[in-house]
């Protein structure tokens, strides 16, 4: 319990310290800069089943991809083991991409079981949250299926994840690292 609350207290700090730097600049953060930060504040799952905040694992240097699927989904369970075996490959190279899965799972049993059969070693979104259905709006999600992919700044880098991932493999990994190193933060005009 103590632990959790110190690592709460991190978290604020970090939010303060944030807000302060935000002021400094003078600058107001563009709209992908506070996703992102909505992003970091959320609480994921593990593959474990246990509760990680997001700012302890994503970072401006990341490749976010989001994964909306389902275990009910046949084209889902397809592509699943495919996402899977590359992302392990990336991370095996030092690619800094992190998977977040969106579930469209109809049950919690049902998306455990899924997890827990294909899944790789990536951040779960909980069934119930209001994290889904912004994500679903904001990147116009209307079938699984489907991965999109951000940098750690917010940018979209592609809206086609799954086409690219199944065509050009853990290539389609690398330029995705690539793209995002390159992103400049977003500016407001």
């Amino acid at each position: 319990m103590l632990e959790k609350r110190k690592r709460t207290l991190s978290a604020v700090k970090e939010d303060k310290k944030q807000e302060e730097d935000d002021k400094r600049t003078g600058e107001e953060p563009t709209q992908e800069e506070l996703h992102v930060e909505e992003l970091k504040k959320q609480i994921y799952l593990t593959k474990k089943r246990e509760k990680i905040n997001g700012r302890n694992v994503i970072t401006d240097l990341d490749v976010v991809c989001f994964y909306f699927s389902a275990g009910w989904c046949p084209p889902c369970r397809e592509f699943t083991p495919t996402l899977a075996g590359i992302h392990r490959e990336a991370t095996r190279q030092g690619a800094p991409i992190r998977v977040i899965y969106v579930p469209f799972d109809k049950s919690e049993e049902c998306l455990w079981q899924y997890v827990d059969s294909q899944h790789g070693d990536w951040l779960i979104v909980p069934l119930e949250d209001p994290l889904i259905a912004n994500l679903v709006e904001r990147y116009g999600v209307g079938s699984v299926p489907k991965l999109i992919v951000i940098s750690g700044k917010g940018e979209v880098i592609t809206k086609k994840g799954r086409k690219e991932i199944q065509d050009k493999g853990i290539v389609a990994c690398r330029n995705w690292a690539t793209v995002a190193a390159r992103v400049p933060p977003a500016v407001n005009e």
